[in-house]
């Protein structure tokens, strides 16, 4: 089967709920808590990858990657490299789920699993800013003219981002490695990660980034096109694109096997949207369903956030979930992962939903069919 690129608007699916309207208060505090209710940015980070002769490597460069480090331990972001602390809080969150206890030997293996499901997760780099990036950042600022607070402050941040894809200077996001295409192998990332062919052209993408110091065990990847992407959204109540890019990997027969040992299954069955039914979630023996989310905050190392499926009934399309997992910029591209509900062990784990800015995230279930053409020949449905 031939792919050619496509881009997806998903307006229809805004109308399937009503949008979220903001109580009284809301309101009142509309000021205050501008950028966590109403902008929610969280765009890509700077480029902190220790490549061996990269000119960041000296004092700025260090005293970015600590403070990035502090940030993430303080929203409770954990090392993947230290197994010891996730599987703790991996044990903890999943025993309040069941209300009950774990077997070790059963936990052993749900953490091979989870492991095994954070292996696809992956660094990918933007080297340039395009000119498409640049006309993004300068519509918004011309569009927000008015002199009021939350003008200002949409004003200043794009003006901020529109200096840096100025300067053509690259930054980073998070992407997961999903199946093998007539393309080649995909990874999805956010669209504002990695917007257009342009910076396709230069991106990398980089695999087994454990340590924030050393690339030692990496593996990294060209890619050679966007496949399909939907267009950023512009802010926190835009619901009328899903943020995704696909991309098609350089590679050779030679790194099929290591690909294929990464690769995570998504799902996109309706069942993701029963899993904050009580009644099911009751029949299931399950409290919550916890959501799990590997990612690169700031530019680091591979983390992982845990969190749980949102019980509230947000009035959010139904392509669109607001989440709870810790985040931080650089997470963008990052996937939600669970368990479906008929499986209390725990056991089997796939990519649920593409977050895209702070608590935002939007389903596979949006997503899956409008890439489902373009795997044909996969063994990955």
């Amino acid at each position: 089967m031939s792919l050619t690129a496509t881009t997806t608007n998903i307006s229809s699916l805004s109308t399937v709920r009503k949008k979220h309207k903001m109580t009284e208060q809301g309101h009142a505090n509309a000021k205050d808590t501008f950028w966590e209710n109403y902008w929610c940015e969280e765009d890509e980070a700077d480029d902190l990858f220790p490549e061996e002769g990269n000119p960041t490597q000296d004092s700025e460069r260090t005293q970015k990657v600590q403070e990035a480090q502090e940030d993430a331990r303080n929203k409770g972001m954990l090392e993947v490299r230290n197994q010891d602390k996730c599987k703790d809080a991996l044990k903890e969150t999943l025993m309040k789920a069941i209300n009950g206890a774990i077997d070790d030997l059963f936990f052993d293996e749900i953490f091979e699993n989870i492991e095994r499901a954070g292996k696809a997760t992956c660094y990918v780099r933007r080297k340039h800013s395009s000119d498409e990036r640049r006309k993004f950042h300068q519509d918004i600022i011309s569009k927000y003219q008015a002199e009021n607070d939350k003008n200002r402050e949409i004003k200043k941040y794009h003006e901020k981002k529109l200096a840096k894809a100025e300067a053509n200077k690259g930054a980073v996001g998070t992407g997961l490695l999903i199946t093998e295409s007539p393309q080649g192998w995909l990874v999805i990332t956010n669209n504002h990660v990695i917007m257009n062919a342009d910076e396709a052209q230069t991106a990398k993408v980089v695999f087994d980034y454990l340590d924030d110091q050393s690339d030692q065990g990496t593996r990294v990847f060209e890619v050679s096109k966007i496949v399909s992407k939907s267009l950023r959204t512009k802010h926190t109540d835009d619901h009328t694109t899903l943020d995704y890019s696909l991309l098609a990997l350089k590679c050779d027969d030679s790194e099929k096997e290591f690909l294929d040992q990464h690769a995570l299954r998504f799902e996109e069955t309706a069942r993701i949207q029963a899993c904050s039914n009580p009644t099911i979630l009751d029949r299931a023996g399950l409290k919550f369903l916890p959501l799990i989310a590997f990612s690169h905050p700031h530019g680091l190392a591979k983390r992982l956030s845990i969190g749980e499926y949102p019980m509230e009934t947000y009035e959010y399309p139904i392509a669109h979930i607001k989440h709870n997992l810790p985040s931080a910029g650089g997470s963008s591209g990052a996937n939600l992962l669970f368990s479906s509900v008929d499986d209390k062990r725990f056991v089997t784990w796939n990519a649920g939903f593409l977050h895209y800015r702070s608590k935002r995230a939007v389903a596979w279930q949006a997503i899956g069919p409008e890439l489902r053409k373009h795997f044909s020949t996969s063994s990955r449905p």
